[in-house]
């Protein structure tokens, strides 16, 4: 497993963007479309992409020590998803 992560600001959460709303939707669709092709040609890598702020750095470092940051989702990225309609 990679992990892409973008760090922002911890103001973000309360008012994502539009461009950091638009950014996430973007990269997570590139990679949900890659790790699917990499499924298709039999790679074991796979890609997961995380926007982060220092409020989520303890929780997302304890969880890499642990390898239990498969479906990690940062207090940012379910602040962006909510204000792109997603839940």
């Amino acid at each position: 497993m990679i992990f892409v992560v973008e760090i922002k600001d911890d103001g973000k959460i309360s008012e994502p963007s539009a461009e950091n709303i638009k950014k996430h939707e973007c990269a997570t669709e590139h990679f949900r479309w890659l790790n699917e092709w990499l499924e298709r040609e039999g790679s074991p890598i796979r890609y997961q992409f995380d926007m982060l702020t220092p409020r989520d750095f303890n929780k997302f470092f304890q969880k890499l020590r642990k390898h239990d940051l498969a479906e990690f989702r940062s207090q940012l990225d379910v602040a962006v998803r909510k204000a792109n309609g997603a839940a």
